[in-house]
C-alpha cells in the first residue's frame, strides 16, 4: 500500500513538473535570463507579451507582469507585485504587495508594500510608504540628499506634489491641489488649493480653496471654513504668515505678509500685513450652576433660567 501511494505522489509531481504552463514561463523566463534578468523562481513568474526587463533586474516568485510594462535595469521586484502597462526607471525597489496600473515610476524609486497606483506620475528619487493609494496624481523628482516622499496612509488623488515635499502620514490631497516644494503636510484633508514652497501644515485638520504662500506655518487644528451652506468662497495667505493653534478662518478672507493669528481665534475680517489677529468670544462663567437633573433627561439651573435639553441650550 504504501508504495502504491509513493508512486501516485511521484506521479502527481512529475505531471506538474510537465505542465504546459510551467514549461511555457520557464522557457519565456529563461529568454529574460539570458539578458541577465535574474529569476528567484522562473515557473512562478506570469510574464505577458510585449513586456520588456532591463539587465540586473530581480524578479521574486508570484509577480504578475502584464501587458506594456517595461522594467529598468538592476531593479527589485518583490513577491506579489502586480504591474500592468507600467514603466519603471532603473535602480527601483518595488515591495511586496504592490499593485501598480497605467502608471510611470522614475529612477531610484522605492515603493513600500501595499501600495496601489492607477494613472500616476511618479518621478525620480521617490519614497512611497506602504498602504498608500495615488491615483491620478504627479509626484515630482526629490534628489539624492532629500527625496520626495508620500508617508503611510496617503491618498494624493488629482493633485501635484512637488520636489522634496512630504505629504502624510494621513494626507487626503484631492480635487486638483497643489504642494510646493519641501512643504510638508500631514494628519490633514486639502481641497482644491494650492500651497507654495516650504508650507508647513503637520498637524491641521481641513484646508479648502485656499492660496497659501512661501513659507506659511499652520497651527494644529486649524480648519478653512470655506463653505457658508450655498457657496464655496476662498481664502489667501501672503507669504510667512503664522496660524495659530485651532484657529477658524472663515472665508472669504485674506491674511497680509507676515501676519500672525492668535491661537483658538475665529478670524472673519481681513488681517492686514505684519499684525497680530485675535478674535475670542467673551467667556461666561455661571456660578450657580449645580447641574440638578430632572425628569426627562435634561439639566435645569438652580434659579430655574438655563435649561439644558437634548436639543441643546434654551433660556428662559
Amino acid at each position: 500500500m504504501f508504495i502504491w501511494t509513493a508512486i501516485a505522489i511521484l506521479a502527481v509531481l512529475i505531471a506538474l513538473q510537465f505542465d504546459p504552463k510551467r514549461i511555457k514561463r520557464r522557457i519565456r523566463a529563461y529568454k529574460y535570463s539570458r539578458k541577465g534578468v535574474i529569476f528567484i523562481d522562473p515557473s512562478k513568474v506570469y510574464i505577458a507579451k510585449n513586456v520588456e526587463i532591463g539587465a540586473g533586474t530581480t524578479i521574486y516568485p508570484n509577480v504578475y507582469l502584464y501587458e506594456g510594462t517595461t522594467i529598468g535595469k538592476n531593479c527589485t521586484i518583490w513577491p506579489n507585485v502586480n504591474l500592468s502597462n507600467v514603466r519603471i526607471g532603473n535602480h527601483s525597489v518595488i515591495w511586496s504587495g504592490a499593485n501598480l496600473f497605467d502608471s510611470m515610476i522614475g529612477d531610484h524609486c522605492v515603493i513600500w508594500p501595499n501600495v496601489s497606483t492607477y494613472k500616476a506620475r511618479i518621478r525620480s528619487y521617490v519614497t512611497i510608504h506602504s498602504h498608500n493609494r495615488i491615483v491620478n496624481a504627479t509626484i515630482k523628482s526629490g534628489g539624492k540628499g532629500k527625496r520626495t516622499v508620500i508617508e503611510s496612509y496617503s491618498l494624493p488623488t488629482d493633485s501635484i506634489i512637488e520636489g522634496r515635499a512630504k505629504v502624510g502620514p494621513f494626507a487626503y490631497v484631492r480635487d486638483g491641489s497643489y504642494i510646493g516644494a519641501e512643504s510638508e503636510v500631514a494628519n490633514i484633508e486639502i481641497v482644491r488649493s494650492r500651497l507654495q514652497s516650504n508650507v508647513k501644515a503637520k498637524h491641521g485638520r481641513y484646508i479648502g480653496d485656499a492660496r497659501i504662500g512661501k513659507g506659511c506655518n499652520i497651527g494644529a487644528g486649524t480648519v478653512f471654513c470655506n463653505y457658508d451652506g450655498m457657496e464655496k468662497h476662498v481664502t489667501i495667505l501672503e507669504d510667512d504668515v503664522f496660524v495659530g493653534s485651532g484657529t477658524m478662518l472663515v472665508a472669504p478672507l485674506t491674511l497680509g505678509e507676515e501676519s500672525i493669528t492668535g491661537a483658538g481665534s475665529v478670524v472673519s475680517r481681513d488681517v492686514p500685513p505684519n499684525t497680530l489677529a485675535i478674535e475670542r468670544g467673551q467667556p461666561h462663567t455661571h456660578h450657580e450652576w449645580q447641574g440638578k437633573i430632572q425628569k426627562g433627561g435634561g439639566a435645569v439651573h438652580k434659579a430655574g433660567r438655563t435649561q439644558k435639553t437634548k436639543k441643546g441650550w434654551s433660556y428662559k
